[in-house]
């Protein structure tokens, strides 16, 4: 499908002497890279024309150039612009063409005197967008923002042809424009008009007086029969006169045209031959891009044939785990129903472990009282121990009673550790040990307890009164003691011996 042209909307204005001229031709190529390495293709320039965006801003004339390209893309200085653009063009080749006008500000009026010294300028494209590593523009994020007069464009032949529109203050203008003020009514020729026009700007308004005096007449009308012939040989004069000052001007324009087109021909074969350089290195590139991405192809083939051969020996193992897990479902389902066995089990034995904890509660009460029963009688104990000591130096004579009050202490002993070991167990302990202790006591005091009740709500104190309160049954007195001694002068006062000296360690730390 071939290619059609593109045309913008085109907003004319006639400003006066505002315009010095308008500059019409290329100023860009969709189909090529430029000198930057960077490719604009036709696609952008679509979209572009076709945007609100483009069409409001060709519609207030926004897109203002500046002589070379300001360092901001968004630039707003406009006292530094000199062109405006009021036309843009997609040609069938993908070549861009755009008409500008040259404003009559500070920096038109430079531009305009280098072209009057011989300059062409060219027109280079003000934008901002992405650019991926082939160096395309991409056309969703390109921001455009119009076009400057420069000196090296991108585009070699980018240099459009300017048409001078000459100032009021020019004297050769005010002599065209009072020939045509002066002789326009006379025109009665169509093609007369057309070759004077092909000499004006479209923009000047002797142009315009022109193309309505077109309108006005036909193809070909005769002369006016009420003009002289004097009048007409003068029409003829001035005609000839502004024929060949036209024709004049064309001459000079042909030769500054002639010396382009020779300085175009030689940035071509410059240009050429870059392109020639240009495309040898992309062929390179692109061999050397080939191979690696066939190496990288190769890989990237091996590696799917393993995964091909991975994958299945991973179904193999799936369909295995699948067969484990149902399994361990089955064996899940029948571990939770002994779990339920097992919490049932477990809130028994929570509910017996508070039984048995407020037992335990008890007998640790019962166990403190004994605790101090026992300190209560190891203290008894020491003191009779002390009293032995104080006696063995005395009773040397008494070594037979001695020995048995020993034996009965190692009974004693004896009985203790058996009572300690069974005060924990039962309260049938703790009436063994009184009973013990009240056997002990009598022994020591040489009473008797048989007869006697005792139970295990018995207190120590209760058992002493019954057994101090029984019958003496040996000669041992229940409170002996040390009377006057002939052979020392001194009173030995009398102590009683509940038990006797020469405990050992072992005996001293089990009481």
């Amino acid at each position: 499908m071939a290619k059609r042209a593109i045309k913008s909307n085109t907003t004319k204005v006639d400003n006066g002497t505002a315009i010095l001229g308008t500059f019409t031709g290329k100023c860009c190529d969709a189909a090529v890279f430029n000198n930057n390495d960077m490719k604009l293709d036709r696609e952008l320039f679509e979209k572009l024309i076709d945007s609100d965006e483009y069409k409001d801003a060709m519609a207030h004339r926004y897109y203002i150039g500046f002589l070379g390209h300001p360092e901001d893309p968004n630039c707003q200085d406009f006292k530094d612009g000199c062109i405006v653009m009021t036309d843009m063009e997609i040609k069938d080749n993908d070549e861009i063409y755009g008409t500008f006008d040259l404003i009559d500000t500070p920096v038109g009026r430079v531009v305009k005197s280098f072209i009057d010294a011989g300059v062409e300028f060219g027109i280079s494209i003000r934008g901002a967008g992405d650019v991926d590593a082939e160096g395309n523009v991409d056309p969703d994020t390109f921001i455009f923002r119009g076009f400057d007069l420069v000196a090296f464009p991108a585009y070699g032949d980018a240099v459009p042809e300017f048409l001078e529109i000459a100032a009021n203050s020019d004297p050769k203008y005010k002599k065209i424009k009072a020939a045509i003020d002066k002789n326009i009514k006379y025109i009665k020729s169509s093609t007369a008009i057309e070759e004077i026009q092909a000499n004006l700007n479209p923009h000047s308004a002797e142009y315009k007086k022109l193309e309505a005096r077109k309108q006005n007449i036909g193809v070909e009308d005769e002369v006016c029969p009420e003009c002289s012939d004097k009048d007409m040989e003068e029409i003829t004069a001035k005609k000839l006169r502004c024929m060949t000052e036209m024709y004049m001007a064309e001459c000079a324009k042909n030769q500054r045209l002639e010396k382009a087109l020779a300085s175009t021909r030689v940035e071509l074969r410059a240009v050429k031959a870059d392109c020639e350089r240009k495309i040898r290195s992309l062929k390179r590139i692109t061999a050397s891009q080939n191979k690696l991405m066939q190496t990288r192809l190769d890989k990237v083939t091996a590696s799917y044939n393993v995964a091909i051969k991975n994958n299945s020996q991973l179904k193999d193992e799936l369909h295995a785990t699948d067969h484990k897990f149902e399994k361990i479902e089955a064996s899940k389902a029948a571990l939770q129903e002994k779990n339920s066995e097992i919490i049932k089990e477990l809130e028994t034995v929570k509910n017996n472990n508070l039984i048995y904890r407020q037992k335990i509660e008890s007998s640790s009460a019962e166990i403190e009282n004994r605790d101090v029963t026992i300190s209560e009688l190891r203290e008894k104990l020491n003191k009779t121990v002390v009293a032995s000591t104080n006696a063995k130096e005395r009773a040397s004579n008494r070594d037979e009673e001695v020995r048995n009050l020993r034996s009965q202490l190692s009974s004693l002993n004896a009985t203790i550790r058996d009572l300690e070991s069974r005060v924990v167990a039962s309260d049938e302990m703790l009436h063994e040990y009184q009973q013990a202790y009240a056997d002990f006591y009598a022994t020591a005091l040489g009473t008797s307890v048989s007869g006697l009740l005792v139970t295990a709500s018995t207190s120590v104190g209760e058992l002493e009164n019954l057994i101090q309160g029984a019958t003496n049954t040996s000669n041992i007195s229940a409170m002996p003691t040390y009377g006057y001694d002939e052979e020392d002068d001194e009173n030995l006062v009398g102590t009683p011996i509940d038990v006797v000296d020469d405990l050992d360690d072992n005996n001293l730390a089990t009481l």
